[in-house]
């Protein structure tokens, strides 16, 4: 595929000076990692990118200026390679593809957060001081510095996207799920509850979609038989 500039083809929001003690912990990896984005139109680049789990933004560091920046248009990326692993990137935020047969199956990475609380007179906190990052908003010519409180990652936890068709089906635990293939609620339930299903466990959801779609097969199977 042909090689193209970033900036070409996508419309840029913030950008920030690269920082060395910028907050790891608020992103999908502990670095910028060497990704091929994928265009809507065939073409693609390689690209310094890392996912935000606070904004659920995709962020790259821009080769012209070194400066990070936010995409804002992702409507033309139409998927994101990273060595064996492929992103796709929606309204919803960035999702990894872990099953593509017989079903897709992606997963979403999220991220329970809270404002991290900044010592005030008296022995008193207060969260909304707390304010330890500025980005800068270029538009029209001008520059505004917008203030960024200081948050911290509590918890992880995993969302999941079922593409059957042009239609996703989400879900994030097992009353979710089961409602998607309502009419094997039984045998799902027995499936999850034997198997003590963990539905922050990749591997075990992606088996548990693989048996829900069994069913599904064999039900169609037997259908064409009557």
């Amino acid at each position: 595929m042909k090689k193209m500039n970033f900036l070409l083809v996508i419309l840029l929001a913030f950008s920030a000076l690269v920082k060395a003690d910028e907050k790891a912990a608020s992103f999908l990896f502990p670095e910028y990692q060497k990704a091929d984005v994928i265009y809507s139109n065939g073409l693609q680049s390689n690209e310094s990118v890392n996912y935000n789990l606070i904004d659920e933004k995709l962020y790259f560091i821009d080769k012209s200026d070194n400066r990070i920046k936010i995409v804002s248009d992702i409507q033309s990326i139409a998927a994101i390679r990273l060595n064996e692993r492929t992103f796709f990137l929606n309204d919803n935020g960035l999702r990894e593809l872990i099953v593509s047969e017989p079903v897709e199956l992606c997963v979403q990475y999220k991220a329970q957060h809270h404002i991290v609380n900044s010592t005030v007179g008296y022995g008193g906190t207060s969260s909304v001081a707390s304010v330890s990052t500025y980005a800068n908003y270029r538009a029209g010519g001008q520059q505004t510095i917008i203030k960024q409180p200081d948050v911290q990652v509590s918890a992880m936890y995993n969302c999941y996207w079922i593409g059957k068709g042009k239609v996703l089906y989400k879900f994030i635990d097992k009353k979710q799920f089961v409602k998607i293939y309502g009419k094997y609620k039984q045998k799902l339930n027995e499936y999850i509850d034997n198997k003590k299903v963990d539905f922050n466990s990749i591997t075990q959801v992606s088996d548990l979609v693989k048996y829900a779609e069994s069913l599904n097969s064999t039900s169609s199977t037997n259908s064409g038989k009557g």
